[in-house]
């Protein structure tokens, strides 16, 4: 069979559809790792039952506060929302960042990933991570 100029265009148009789609589909795989309670050093249990494991990330531009946060019955939420908060000397909070975290399942059991980040006013003497508010899951008919 003899290639025709359009056939071969055609089939040049697709082996460029195709490589930019395995491209595409080869950055996807390469996500960072799943951050572990256990690996992360500072721990913040909520009056309402739930753990906050984190680190901080300190520069002169920002304050990171990356973790994972888990409960007993993380299913009963769809979301919390985590405070990055900057502390003073005298105890008051002088910065913040705010951040929602979400389930990575559909089940909703595995710690839930967060990243918090603000930008330090100069006057921050202590980072304190926490819950400031949950969002409960609504199910039909109930």
């Amino acid at each position: 069979m003899r290639w025709t100029g359009r056939s071969r265009t055609r089939r040049r148009r697709w082996r460029g559809v195709l490589a930019a789609l395995a491209l595409t589909l080869a950055g996807c795989g390469t996500s960072r790792p799943v951050l572990q309670p256990g690996e992360l050093p500072f721990h913040t249990t909520d009056p309402r039952g739930i753990t906050l494991h984190w680190r901080l990330d300190q520069s002169a531009d920002a304050a990171v506060a990356e973790g994972v946060l888990e409960a007993g019955r993380l299913e009963r939420y769809s979301q919390i929302t985590v405070e990055l908060d900057g502390i003073d000397a005298s105890g008051a909070v002088v910065s913040s960042g705010r951040t929602i975290a979400t389930p990575r399942d559909f089940a909703g059991t595995t710690p839930w990933p967060f990243t918090a980040r603000l930008r330090p006013t100069g006057g921050e003497t202590r980072f304190v991570v926490r819950v400031s508010d949950i969002l409960p899951k609504v199910t039909p008919g109930r």
